[in-house]
C-alpha cells in the first residue's frame, strides 16, 4: 500500500479551502448560492451547493484503488458516472474540469487550465435515507420488498460473461477475503502490543480466529461457487450497497456511489451484493429485515442457491468494512473523535464477522439487585435478536403475579424460599434451552 508524494496531497489539501467558495460554482450551475458544505471521506471530498452535489477523488493509492493522477481522477470520475446511471440515471449529472482562472481562482466547469475533475449529482434528500429511515424506525416490509425487487432487476440487465466471471470464481473471492484479512493484519495485536500501523483495532486472536473460519468456509463452498459461475449468477453490481448509499423517496429508490474503481471489489456473485445490505441491516440491529430482503430476492429470482453462501459473503462484506475504517482511523489525528469513532466501527465490523462462524449463544447477566443487570440484558439484545428471559419477571408470574408487581421481601422470604427460587431457575433453564433448540432449528432450515 502506497501513498502519493506530500506535494500532490498538500496541493489538494491547500484546494480544499477555494472549492468551498460559493462563487465557484456560479459557472457550473448558473446562479448563485449562498454557502457550501463540505463532507470528507478516506477517499473523497463532497462538496454541497444548493441543490448539487460535486465530488472531488483525493490524489491517494490504496493499492487497491489509485487516485494519484489528474488523469486517472478524470478516468474514475467518468467510470462513476457511466456506471453510476444505471441505478441512479438522473442523480449523476456530468464530470465537470476544476479550472484555475487567468485571475488565479478556482473555477468549476470553467475554461482555465485544468487543475482536477469532479463529478456533479443530484442532491437527494438527507430525510429519506435508509440509515436514517432505519434509525428514526419508519422502515418496514413493504420498502424491504421494493429494495428487493430493484435489485433482483438490476441484477437481471447487469453485465455477465468474459470480464465479470472470473471475478466471482472461487479462487477470485478466496483472494478477496486474503487480501482483505491481510489488510487488517497492521491493525490487530495482542493487548500489551503495538500493530505495525501503530493503532490496534482489533486482537490478534479475533484475527486468527476469522481467518481460521473463513478458510474453513472457502473450501466448504468451492464447488458451489463454481456452480454459480456456471449458472450465470456473477453480475457486474454496485460493489458498496449499504443503507447510506441508498435513498427510499415515495416515488422511486436510488441506489448510488458504487464502486467505480475496480471491478475486482464491483462485480461477483449476486449473493456478495445482496449480502452487503443485508449485513448492513445485521450491524444497525435489524436481523428480521436482514432475513427478510435475502429471501424476498431469492423467491423473486428464482435463486434459491444464495442462501447457502450468505454467511460466507456476509463475513467478506463485514471485513471489508472493517478494513475502511481502519484506513479512516490511520488517516484522522490521534486522539481525535474521527479516530475513535472510527476504530470504534472497526471493531463493530470485525465482531459482526466473527458472529457469522458462531453458533446460537446463551448470555448470562448476575449481579445485585439494582446493579443494572436487566438494562444490559435490553441494551445488548436488539442487534442479536435475543429473547430476554428475566428471573424477577418470571418468579412474579409463577407466583400468579403480575410482572409490575413491587414484591420486595428479605432473601429467603416471600417471593424468594429455596425452593422457589430452585424453581424458578429451573423454569428459565428451560426456556433457554428450547429457544436455543429453536435457533438450531432455524439456521439449519435457512443454510
Amino acid at each position: 500500500m502506497t501513498t502519493p508524494g506530500a506535494p500532490a496531497r498538500h496541493r489538494q489539501r491547500e484546494l480544499v479551502p477555494a472549492r468551498q467558495r460559493p462563487e465557484a460554482y456560479t459557472r457550473a450551475l448558473g446562479r448563485t448560492v449562498a454557502r457550501v458544505d463540505m463532507r470528507e471521506t478516506h477517499i473523497s471530498w463532497l462538496f454541497f451547493a444548493g441543490d448539487r452535489v460535486f465530488k472531488v477523488k483525493k490524489p491517494v493509492d490504496l493499492g487497491f484503488l489509485d487516485f494519484s493522477t489528474r488523469e486517472r481522477r478524470e478516468h474514475f470520475c467518468r467510470e462513476e458516472l457511466r456506471l453510476n446511471r444505471r441505478l441512479a440515471g438522473d442523480v449523476y449529472i456530468e464530470v465537470l474540469p476544476i479550472t484555475r482562472e487567468p485571475d488565479g481562482t478556482l473555477v468549476v466547469g470553467g475554461a482555465g487550465e485544468v487543475e482536477d475533475w469532479a463529478v456533479e449529482m443530484v442532491r437527494l434528500p438527507d430525510a429519506f435515507m435508509l440509515d436514517r429511515l432505519l434509525d428514526e424506525g419508519t422502515v418496514d416490509n413493504q420498502l424491504i420488498e421494493r429494495l428487493a425487487r430493484l435489485l433482483v432487476e438490476f441484477h437481471r440487465k447487469a453485465d455477465t460473461g468474459p470480464g465479470v466471471d472470473e471475478h466471482g470464481a472461487p479462487e477470485a473471492v478466496t483472494a478477496n477475503l486474503r487480501d482483505t484479512l491481510d489488510e487488517l493484519e497492521p491493525f490487530a495485536a495482542d493487548a500489551q502490543d503495538t500493530p505495525d500501523s501503530g493503532l490496534r483495532v482489533i486482537s490478534s486472536a479475533l484475527l486468527a480466529f476469522l481467518r481460521l473460519r473463513v478458510e474453513r468456509a472457502l473450501a466448504t463452498h468451492a464447488d458451489t461457487l463454481r456452480r454459480r459461475v456456471e449458472q450465470g449468477r456473477i453480475r457486474d453490481g454496485h460493489g458498496d450497497l449499504h443503507a447510506a448509499n441508498i435513498c427510499a423517496q415515495p416515488d422511486r429508490l436510488v441506489a448510488y456511489d458504487c464502486i467505480e474503481f475496480t471491478p475486482r471489489f464491483r462485480c461477483g456473485d449476486v449473493a456478495a451484493d445482496l449480502a452487503f445490505l443485508a449485513m448492513d441491516f445485521d450491524l444497525r440491529g435489524f436481523r428480521g429485515f436482514s432475513r427478510y430482503l435475502v429471501r424476498r430476492y431469492a423467491a423473486l429470482s428464482g435463486d434459491d442457491g444464495l442462501l447457502e453462501l450468505m454467511g460466507l459473503y456476509k463475513t467478506y462484506r463485514a471485513l471489508v468494512r472493517a478494513k475502511v475504517e481502519c484506513l479512516r482511523a490511520r488517516e484522522a489525528s490521534s486522539g481525535s473523535e474521527q479516530r475513535d469513532a472510527a476504530v470504534t466501527h472497526a471493531r463493530h465490523y470485525a465482531f459482526l464477522a466473527a458472529t457469522y462462524h458462531l453458533p446460537a449463544g446463551l448470555v448470562l447477566t448476575c449481579g445485585l439487585p439494582g446493579s443494572g443487570k436487566s438494562t444490559l440484558a435490553q441494551q445488548i439484545s436488539p442487534a442479536f435478536e435475543a429473547l430476554v428471559l428475566r428471573s424477577d419477571v418470571r418468579r412474579k408470574q409463577l407466583a400468579g403475579l403480575p410482572p409490575s408487581t413491587r414484591a420486595r421481601a428479605e432473601f429467603g422470604t416471600g417471593l424468594y424460599p429455596p425452593e422457589a427460587i430452585d424453581h424458578t431457575y429451573q423454569v428459565l433453564l428451560d426456556e433457554a434451552i428450547t429457544a436455543l433448540e429453536d435457533v438450531y432449528v432455524l439456521e439449519i432450515e435457512e443454510h
